[in-house]
């Protein structure tokens, strides 16, 4: 099942993604919407490896403070609390639109007591 969001220029939708084997709600960009800046909002392939990475360690994470750089929709470091509930994570992304994307993805997937979204330009 998949919801369409976003605006007519730039269409989003929610897919479950499997990760951890935990299934996550995230939204991301439409196909309709990939164009031009919007790389930020985008499910990359490169998200798959990360979550594989997690999934596989994050005991060596557990109690710890993550900062996650460039985050694009989140689905690293909401993978990373809904696996380590003791983590406090903070969700980067220089794009605001991102920000406000990795904020719902947050919500959507019931992370909000430990995990936090912000811009941040590095």
């Amino acid at each position: 099942l998949v919801f369409f969001l976003g605006t007519e220029e730039c269409p989003s939708e929610i897919l479950p993604i499997c990760a951890g084997g935990h299934e996550l709600q995230m939204e991301h960009l439409s196909s309709d919407g990939q164009h031009g800046r919007n790389t930020s909002r985008i499910l990359w392939p490169g998200s798959q490896i990360l979550c594989s990475l997690i999934t596989k360690f994050h005991g060596l994470i557990e109690g710890r403070r993550v900062l996650e750089l460039g985050a694009g929709i989140g689905i690293g470091g909401i993978l990373l609390g809904t696996l380590q509930p003791s983590c406090e994570i903070l969700i980067t992304d220089g794009d605001v639109a991102a920000v406000d994307m990795i904020t719902r993805n947050i919500s959507r997937n019931a992370v909000k007591a430990r995990c936090a979204a912000q811009v941040l330009h590095w």
